[in-house]
């Protein structure tokens, strides 16, 4: 996974929790408490839903965590209405976490959209979602709190 967008102080200890094809893998940064996703190519809805239920329930016992969700290099394959299906997902599971900050990165108009909207359907209390423009706001953002 490329490192562009991380410091070095991210960059120590990283370990691949998730891997769905070539189009979605993540690496958690344990010091950082940081999980590093990076999208590429077509995504469908049911590659974003896979993903989703690997995060929430299978990868972390951390009360919280944030997520850097890179999707610069990636095309959203569904219906942005779709994305209702992600939060609830989400919305089932997180209660198990303290605090969880996802920063999503993102650089068409399309994809920029998605992001938006996502953020704005977000009800969830302990969940905080921002999009971004470049990788290094986005490490900024998620490395303040």
């Amino acid at each position: 996974m490329a490192t562009e967008g991380r410091s070095s102080i991210l960059d120590s200890h990283l370990v691949e929790l998730i891997k769905i094809g070539n189009m979605i893998r993540s690496e958690y940064c344990e010091k950082s408490k940081i999980l590093f996703v990076e999208m590429r190519g077509l995504i469908g809805i049911e590659e974003m839903l896979g993903f989703a239920k690997c995060l929430v329930m299978d990868s972390f016992s951390y009360p919280s965590f944030n997520v850097l969700e890179d999707a610069t290099n990636a095309q959203f394959d569904f219906l942005i209405e779709n994305t209702h299906q992600i939060m609830d997902i989400m919305d089932q599971h997180l209660g198990k976490f303290c605090c969880i900050r996802h920063a999503m990165v993102r650089e068409t108009p399309r994809e920029i959209a998605y992001g938006i909207w996502y953020e704005k359907k977000n009800r969830i209390e302990n969940y905080t979602t921002q999009v971004f423009s470049s990788k290094q706001r986005a490490v900024d953002w998620l490395v303040k709190f």
